[in-house]
C-alpha cells in the first residue's frame, strides 16, 4: 500500500533532502507519494531567501517549479480547530494538514513532540529515518539512486560527496549507508 508522506517546509529547504525525497520516491515503485502545502513551499522559499538574500530571482523560482514538478500533491486547505497536542503552537498546519490529507508520515527535521504527544494515526520522521526505512524497504531502488546521484555529483565541480552533504543536511545514518555503497565507492577519486 503506498504511503502518504506529508513534506515540511524545513525540508524542502535544504536542496540535498529534496532530491532524496524526490529520487527515492520516483525509483521505489509506488511506496510512497509525496504531498505538501502552499503555506510549506512558501516557508521554504521564504527561509532560502532569508539565507541567501542575493540569490537570483530564478533559483527560487526554479526551487518552486521543482518542488510542483515532484509532488504528488499540494493541499490548499486544512482545517482549523482540531484537537492538538503538540508543543509548538506554529506547528499545528502540519497536525492539521496530516489528518485532512490522510498521511502516513510528516516528514520533517522538527521535534517530533513539537506537532503531537499523544496518539496520531500519522507518524512524525525525520529525514535521517525516513530515507534509511525506504533504503532498508527497497534496497535495489535505493542502490539506483545512489549510483545516479553519484555520477551526477561527481561531474560537478567542488560538490561535496553524497554521504557529507547528507551529515551536514543532518542526516548522518544515512549518510553512513550511502557513503557504503559500493556505487558511491566506485566514484570516489583515488
Amino acid at each position: 500500500m503506498t504511503q502518504r508522506v506529508l513534506v515540511d517546509a524545513n525540508t524542502f529547504f535544504s536542496r540535498t533532502l529534496t532530491d532524496w525525497v524526490f529520487l527515492l520516491r520516483n525509483h521505489t515503485g509506488g511506496m510512497y507519494m509525496a504531498f505538501t502545502t502552499e503555506d510549506a513551499i512558501s516557508e521554504a522559499i521564504s527561509s532560502y531567501r532569508n539565507k541567501r538574500p542575493l540569490v537570483a530571482g530564478a533559483v527560487t523560482a526554479n526551487r518552486v517549479k521543482l518542488i510542483r514538478e515532484n509532488v504528488d500533491e499540494i493541499l490548499e486547505d486544512f482545517p482549523a480547530g482540531l484537537s492538538f497536542t503538540g508543543a509548538d503552537q506554529g506547528d499545528y498546519h502540519l497536525h492539521a494538514v496530516a489528518h485532512s490529507g490522510r498521511a502516513d508520515f510528516i516528514l520533517t527535521s522538527n521535534d517530533p513532540e513539537d506537532i503531537a504527544t499523544g496518539d496520531e494515526p500519522y507518524e512524525v520522521i525525520h529525514p535521517d529515518a525516513f530515507f534509511t526505512l525506504v533504503a532498508n524497504s527497497a534496497p535495489s531502488a535505493f542502490l539506483a539512486v545512489v549510483d545516479r546521484q553519484a555520477q551526477y555529483w561527481g561531474r560537478k565541480v567542488n560538490s561535496l560527496p553524497l554521504d557529507e552533504a547528507l551529515r551536514r543536511a543532518g542526516c548522518p545514518d544515512f549518510a553512513r549507508r550511502v557513503g557504503q555503497a559500493p556505487e558511491v565507492l566506485a566514484h570516489r577519486p583515488g
